[in-house]
């Protein structure tokens, strides 16, 4: 199995955290965990090393959480989704 490793990225708004395991040349698989207490390694811990043996695995840290920088007040779904395409772009 692959241990999942800790990554960032710097996105407009701060920098963004995520957790990358299995191989880059792999398809990839975006894992986007709930709200609330959650994080990446929280949500995917289990996951992550099984889906790696197949996949590449990107799991990002939502802004506020893990590492990730807060982006204040922006955390209804359009502004969530501008941060996931920032992110998408910034990989």
């Amino acid at each position: 199995m692959t241990s999942p490793s800790d990554q960032t990225v710097q996105l407009k708004t701060g920098e963004a955290t995520y957790l990358r395991s299995g191989a880059q040349d792999k398809m990839p698989v975006l894992l986007l965990n709930g709200g609330g207490l959650d994080c990446a390694s929280l949500s995917w811990k289990y996951s992550m090393p099984e889906l790696a043996q197949s996949y590449s695995v990107i799991a990002p840290n939502w802004p506020g959480y893990g590492w990730s920088t807060s982006v204040g007040s922006h955390y209804q779904i359009k502004g969530l989704a501008v941060w996931l395409t920032d992110f998408l772009e910034a990989l």
